[in-house]
């Protein structure tokens, strides 16, 4: 390239640093946002002499900014079509599963039924699972056809000291127990203005084989997927422009995905954590083992709260609550040393600032288009007591 011919040149692909990422990963993600025809690579080979002037195209410094603003607005516009798709097939699914069974969600407990059991036939778990399976594969087969981002960079896996993959697991185990309390608590508000929250619960079915396909695709699967299209592709994507923002968006995204407020707070905050763990790991496979288990441990809690409304249960699922945020806590303390370093992001700026991206979000037609959808069904789906 020009770049290495010419000392006043600089590659801002080349150049860019990704944090606890080694070279293979560095050089396909150069290599792909350097590609002629690749609109949402961040791309461009500038002088590095102060304000140098390009006949009819203006200084140097400023191109290097307009690149970075083009395929910024390139991925958002991209994040919003596909977050709309996926937006579409959930509803559809819901719709189907409504018109099939008069009941939208297999694994909602609304919080003013909290007590009463539900038996869920075969078909209907068969049905969810395909649907549920349908959805996510859709939007990630999609992404890959039209980002076209190398494997190295859509499931990167660096290797990670054991003592740090326990205290981030660890860590993001203890924000669940915290969130649930915090989900807990808001639902009880909610109820006292009459309106119903949701709660992700176990079910019980009439065969063992479909209560064997409900924990497999529901409790370890689906969720493997949805980190590897969260943490995999759309926080791999937005890393070139920055770590932080590409925390922010891929977290923004995956809340979104639930349209009931306090779900949304619960899921934003730890999608934070997941994404922190992702870029300090160097790898999408802890983040997914701690989604699968935060699921089970969200699952495991939440059946004491709804499976009867005796006190002696929830006694026992606040109890067990105490005794696994000790026992979380314990392991941090043990770890501290490997566990504070670790998880402190690294500076990096790019040539857009945190504002100026988000206003970049408010300016992509797509962005607004699904953020506005998102908002409608969460307002439509809200049931009053």
């Amino acid at each position: 390239m020009a770049a290495e011919k010419n000392e006043y040149l600089v590659d801002v692909a080349g150049e860019r640093h990704y944090q606890s990422q080694t070279r293979p990963y560095r050089e396909a993600f150069t290599k792909w946002r350097n590609h002629d025809k690749n609109k949402y690579g961040y791309r461009f080979v500038h002088d590095s002499r102060e304000h140098t002037y390009i006949d009819g195209e203006g200084f140097a410094d400023k191109q290097c900014k307009t690149a970075e603003t083009k395929a910024l607005h390139s991925c958002l516009q991209f994040l919003g079509l596909i977050m709309l798709i996926f937006l579409v097939l959930e509803q559809l699914s819901s719709l189907i599963l409504i018109l099939m069974y008069d009941r939208g969600h297999i694994t909602w407990n609304y919080f003013s039924q909290r007590a009463q059991d539900y038996m869920v036939p075969s078909e209907q778990v068969f049905l969810y699972c395909g649907l549920k399976l349908f959805s996510i594969a859709t939007i990630i087969t999609i992404s890959d056809m039209v980002l076209k981002l190398p494997r190295q960079v859509v499931i990167p896996h660096e290797r990670q000291k054991p003592a740090y993959l326990i205290s981030g697991t660890s860590l993001i185990l203890i924000l669940t127990i915290i969130l649930r309390i915090f989900d807990y608590g808001t639902s009880n508000l909610f109820a006292a203005v009459n309106i119903d929250s949701t709660y992700y619960s176990y079910i019980s079915t009439d065969s063992t084989q479909s209560q064997i396909l409900f924990f497999i695709f529901e409790l370890i699967l689906i969720p493997a997927l949805t980190e590897l299209f969260f943490r995999g592709m759309i926080l791999q994507l937005f890393r070139q422009f920055g770590d932080n923002f590409a925390i922010i968006i891929s977290s923004l995204a995956a809340a979104c995905c639930y349209h009931e407020m306090s779900k949304i707070f619960f899921i934003f905050i730890l999608s934070m954590a997941l994404g922190v763990f992702t870029v300090k790991s160097g790898s999408v496979f802890p983040a997914i083992a701690a989604k699968v288990l935060s699921l089970n441990l969200t699952y495991l809690l939440n059946s004491f709260t709804l499976l009867k409304n005796r006190a002696s249960v929830r006694m026992t699922g606040a109890l067990l609550s105490i005794v696994l945020l000790a026992l979380f806590t314990i392991i941090l303390l043990m770890l501290h040393g490997k566990l504070i370093r670790p998880f402190k992001l690294e500076h990096d700026t790019t040539e857009m600032d945190m504002r100026q991206k988000s206003r970049q979000l408010l300016n992509s037609s797509w962005c607004v288009i699904w953020l506005t959808a998102a908002l409608l069904t969460a307002i439509v789906s809200l049931r009053f007591i």
